[in-house]
């Protein structure tokens, strides 16, 4: 399935790119097609250019019960869904026999991520940034993500990241760094 995926394919035949991370030798396969994936609902998304070999790409994945996130996804990635929402196991899935099989390998695959930053829909002291209690807000659907590129705002937020909360009626501001 190529639900909770990101894509990287050709624009203009729509066929998987032979230095995709999943390729199996056929462009036309949906294997060969998939970034990244272990994403619930990738809502929103955004690159920001590196000093590294590429840019980086920011997704604003829309929760399932409890979490939102913002997740790096590099060639790879593996958000954890439906193993992991945010920071913590979907206990749900985890009950379930066959389900439960499949998330007991997700931690320990060389390319899984938590997310860069996670916010609890209503507990805001569990909120966290890459790991690190940091935050403390709420919010119920992360529905805008961009980085600043101008120069008409203070130089404070020159390349910082902004994303917004649709829910709670929100725009944050988050500062990131080369390996963020």
């Amino acid at each position: 399935s190529l639900a909770g995926k990101i894509l990287r394919i050709d624009s203009e035949s729509g066929l998987g790119l032979p230095d995709n991370p999943f390729y199996d030798g056929d462009t036309d396969s949906p294997k060969s097609r998939i970034f990244g994936m272990g994403l619930r609902n990738p809502f929103r998304f955004t690159l920001r250019e590196s000093t590294g070999e590429s840019s980086l790409l920011y997704v604003g994945d829309v929760g399932w019960t409890d979490w939102e996130e913002i997740t790096i996804v590099r060639a790879g990635t593996n958000a954890g869904w439906p193993c992991f929402e945010g920071p913590v196991k979907v206990k749900a899935y985890h009950k379930n026999s066959v389900v439960s099989q499949l998330c007991q390998g997700v931690r320990h695959e060389g390319n899984f991520v938590f997310p860069l930053l996670s916010w609890n829909r209503s507990k805001p002291r569990e909120s966290w940034f890459s790991g690190y209690p940091r935050a403390s807000f709420t919010g119920h659907t992360v529905t805008g993500l961009a980085f600043y590129t101008g120069k008409d705002f203070p130089q404070r937020y020159w390349g910082a990241l902004f994303f917004a909360d649709y829910g709670e009626e929100w725009i944050k501001v988050l500062w990131v760094d080369d390996q963020h």
